[in-house]
């Protein structure tokens, strides 16, 4: 794996592991969840839930019902897949810091624990919706506004801004200062100034642009 130019390596400590069991517990609450809600749509689990079942679908759960009933299951699994590509992949220099070789491997650990504690958050907020889904499927009027979601997108950003400041505490900003030596390097290959001694001593000077 790459930073730009720069070799890096998936480092895997305490912090990450404990991180990533609570998003496979939350992935498995997600679809236990949703099995739970197949099973007691074909096989009501009690009288009171089979009577509901009977009476929305008496002539059967229609294709769109399941379709509806899966849509936050699917969005998980592409959150946990995209995740888990993210770790693998080649990333590009970012435009905002200056990346060496010294700190790339510290940039890497830090995006990656807060692609972790992302991907929580977001299987978080699908597992409230999944929940939300099942019972407005089965009539329950229930809102589709949550306090959960809501806090969600809260900690994510707080998450974001903590670890700009942390990646600021040891890579440089880039600025626009830091890209005129590279330009006055190339200035001076396209214009070389060549000094050219006579035998008489005096200096010719030939310019090549």
């Amino acid at each position: 794996m790459k930073i730009g130019k720069y070799q890096i390596k998936l480092n895997y400590g305490i912090l990450k592991g404990f991180i990533d069991v609570m998003g496979l517990l939350l992935a498995y609450l997600i679809y236990q969840t949703t099995f739970a809600f197949v099973g007691n749509m074909t096989n009501p689990s009690n009288a009171i839930l089979k009577r509901i079942v009977e009476t929305i679908f008496a002539d059967g759960i229609p294709f769109h019902v399941w379709l509806w009933g899966f849509t936050f299951p699917i969005i998980a699994l592409g959150v946990i897949i995209f995740s888990v590509w993210f770790m693998f992949r080649k990333h590009k220099e970012p435009k905002r810091f200056i990346i060496t070789e010294a700190n790339a491997q510290k940039y890497y650990d830090t995006i990656m624990i807060t692609n972790s504690l992302l991907r929580i958050l977001a299987l978080f907020a699908l597992w409230d919706l999944t929940y939300i889904c099942q019972n407005n499927i089965l009539l329950q009027d229930t809102s589709w506004f949550s306090l959960q979601f809501v806090l969600d997108i809260f900690v994510a950003g707080l998450v974001i801004y903590v670890t700009y400041c942390r990646i600021k505490a040891f890579a440089k900003v880039r600025t626009a200062e830091d890209e005129k030596p590279s330009e006055k390097t190339s200035a001076k290959e396209e214009g070389k100034v060549k000094i050219k001694k006579k035998e008489n001593g005096d200096e010719d000077i030939i310019m090549r642009g």
